[in-house]
């Protein structure tokens, strides 16, 4: 092969090689482990009823808010200890883009091993397009029904037996 011809196989290489990286890179935003995902609201509520938990805790948080934080170890363990009893819990976080490392970095630290989301680039009306009745407050706290059902809301944060009272509510209490 003379020098032309591999200087053009080559150059063919090089392009192919930028042109996969190009299209399999995450998305801007994207988290390439797939624990935070960005997600419309339809997608939030969808991914809720495609579970068909019997109840759903849903949390909408952000990394600079600081009752959020405090009250995120008590969503954990209630997620641990009411798990076989059909609780799930979902996270969203409200953080913009430039705060998503933050919001990571604070997922790592709470251990969370399950995918959450994260409004990203979209405005914060895409809490009330979950949550109608949002006033505009973090932590919001939904228990929703398989169907999305809302039962029960509250924005501000929960003390841990607060937490416990309302899902044993819901769950039927043992």
């Amino acid at each position: 092969m003379n020098l032309k011809a591999r200087l053009i196989a080559a150059a063919g290489l090089i392009l192919l090689l930028l042109g996969g990286w190009l299209f399999l890179r995450p998305a801007p935003g994207a988290d390439p482990t797939g624990l935070v995902v960005q997600a419309t609201p339809k997608e939030i509520i969808e991914s809720v009823k495609a579970g068909k938990a019997p109840l759903t805790l849903v949390n909408f948080w952000a990394s600079w808010c600081i009752p959020c934080k405090a009250e995120f170890p008590y969503l954990l363990q209630m997620r641990q200890k009411y798990a076989a009893r059909g609780l799930k819990v979902v996270f969203v976080s409200v953080d913009e883009l430039a705060d998503l490392p933050a919001a990571k970095a604070f997922l790592d630290e709470q251990k969370v091993d399950f995918k959450t989301f994260y409004k990203g680039t979209q405005p914060l009306q895409f809490v009330a397009d979950i949550f109608p009745q949002w006033a505009g407050a973090v932590p919001v706290t939904l228990l929703v029904g398989p169907d999305f059902k809302i039962l029960e809301s509250w924005e501000g944060d929960a003390s841990e037996k607060e937490f416990e009272e309302r899902v044993e509510k819901h769950l039927g209490g043992t």
